[in-house]
């Protein structure tokens, strides 16, 4: 029997298939104590998912499942300004956790982070602008209310990217 699949679908197979070999030379290298809670959790799901008649071409892995939250809008008024992030992606390292995205303010377009701690503090924010060719930092522009978008961030953005 034959069987026509996507070139979507083969570079899945493909990708799963890569990363599941290399999951398991490490186990058989360092053992399964060698493993990182999410190469666990991966093998887990995939090895689950397979045993339910799962097709690998149809395995996501459950780390990079689409974030709800993605396009999500924030909006405010900064200064009688409007100002409008827009998430994209959060990722976390060590006792951090990085939301990007997209913030517009004052005529100008900005990409970057919001940082926080595990526990969902506002540590820092660092964006540029994508319409200007120099190195174009929002806080350079803003040092006067940079406290106002600290605010905003901590009360308007975070609590709602946490699901608070």
């Amino acid at each position: 029997m034959k069987f026509l699949i996507t070139e979507s679908q083969y570079n899945r197979i493909i990708e799963s298939q890569e990363k599941t070999d290399s999951i398991l030379d490490k186990m058989s290298d360092g053992g399964y104590e060698s493993l990182t809670i999410d190469e666990k959790r991966y093998l887990k799901n995939y090895s689950d998912y397979m045993n339910k008649g799962g097709r690998p071409d149809e395995f996501v892995d459950p780390t990079e499942k689409y974030d709800e939250r993605e396009g999500e809008v924030f909006t405010d008024y900064i200064s009688r300004l409007p100002v409008q992030f827009t998430f994209s992606e959060e990722s976390t390292d060590g006792d951090n956790i990085y939301y990007y995205g997209e913030l517009k303010f004052d005529g100008d377009e900005y990409l970057g982070v919001i940082i926080t701690n595990l526990n969902g503090y506002f540590l820092d924010f660092d964006f540029y602008s994508v319409l200007s060719d120099e190195d174009v930092r929002l806080k350079d522009k803003i040092q006067a209310i940079e406290h106002e978008f600290s605010m905003f961030f901590s009360e308007n953005v975070i609590p709602q990217l946490r699901g608070e």
